[in-house]
């Protein structure tokens, strides 16, 4: 799946848990160049999910 600004937060978190464990395999795997990948698209999910929690927040 690749980054949309119009993701549900179901959506966001079940990729979110789908990266997580792509990158421990990679990082058992020793494939670091691609755990660092990973990891920035867990960062930027996570700032997605961040951004969308707070507008419901002020939505209610």
């Amino acid at each position: 799946m690749y980054y949309t600004p119009f993701r549900t937060m179901s959506q966001l978190q079940s990729e979110l848990s789908r990266l997580q464990s792509e990158m421990l395999e990679k990082h058992r795997e020793r494939k670091h160049e691609e755990v660092e990948n990973i990891a920035y698209r867990i960062d930027r999910i996570h700032t997605e999910l961040v951004t969308l929690r707070s507008q419901q927040r002020a939505e209610s």
